[in-house]
């Protein structure tokens, strides 16, 4: 499929988390209707994802700003083996030369924790008259990236509602993007893992936390659970997610 510079923009924007929310219902509008846009998609975000894993970021970044400068300002189309991406792109040829020995299904947790983690996009902040402000105030912490306050307020709430879901369920997300994964899984614990909405999401972040800590087998076996369960809202994630194990 041929990219415009514009969507390749809209991409790198969405990947980013630069959109706004209107941009971002109607960006994964087009992702869900058409298999071309996805399958483009999916092969930038895997470059992208590899590039921020050998810590070359900066200096694809600046690749791709000097290839822009020197470019039409008009927007054209090209094909996805453009100068930058091809730069990428050969960069993850490399890394793939480099590893072609290992076997089969022996990917590491975090290298799969990075390709199909995507944070809960949390719950809307609109307040009634009896609404938490407490609450309010560190979904939209939460929303921001600010992690440790959303999670400094959500500690304070969960002392006044012990075995509140909806409370463990974020402190364990908030862990989670905190980088300390053992307190995450220990928050996703608190929740029953057969109730439909809370506990289908720990179930499935349950198993991104085992993943980023390595904890391959562990997790492999929470996503063999939701994989055969056809009511589970992550079974077809759980099902990719298997696959991409074998590989």
């Amino acid at each position: 499929m041929e990219v415009s510079e514009i969507l390749m923009d809209r991409m790198d924007k969405y990947l980013e988390g630069a959109m706004s929310e209107e941009e971002i219902k109607a960006f994964e509008s087009e992702l869900q209707t058409n298999s071309e846009l996805a399958k483009a998609f999916e092969q930038h975000k895997e470059t992208i994802l590899t590039i921020e894993s050998i810590g070359m970021k900066d200096e694809i970044a600046e690749v791709i700003r000097q290839n822009r400068n020197q470019g039409e300002k008009k927007a054209r189309t090209v094909s996805f083996n453009r100068s930058a991406i091809a730069v990428a792109a050969s960069i993850v040829i490399l890394i793939g030369a480099f590893f072609f020995l290992k076997p089969s299904g022996t990917s590491s947790g975090p290298s799969l924790y990075s390709s199909l983690y995507q944070a809960d996009p949390g719950l809307p902040t609109l307040m009634g008259a009896t609404d938490n402000p407490i609450f309010s105030d560190a979904m939209v912490s939460y929303k921001e990236g600010k992690y440790q306050e959303a999670l400094e307020s959500f500690n304070v709430l969960s002392v006044a509602n012990p075995g509140n879901d909806t409370l463990a369920f974020y402190q364990g997300i908030c862990y989670l993007e905190l980088n300390r994964t053992q307190e995450s899984i220990q928050s996703f614990d608190q929740i029953d893992p057969s109730k439909p909405i809370w506990g289908n999401k720990a179930a499935w972040y349950k198993a991104m936390a085992m993943l980023k800590a390595d904890e391959v087998q562990n997790a492999r076996e929470i996503l063999e659970q939701i994989a055969t369960d056809n009511n589970h809202r992550y079974q077809k994630e759980a099902q990719s997610a298997l696959a991409r194990m074998s590989e």
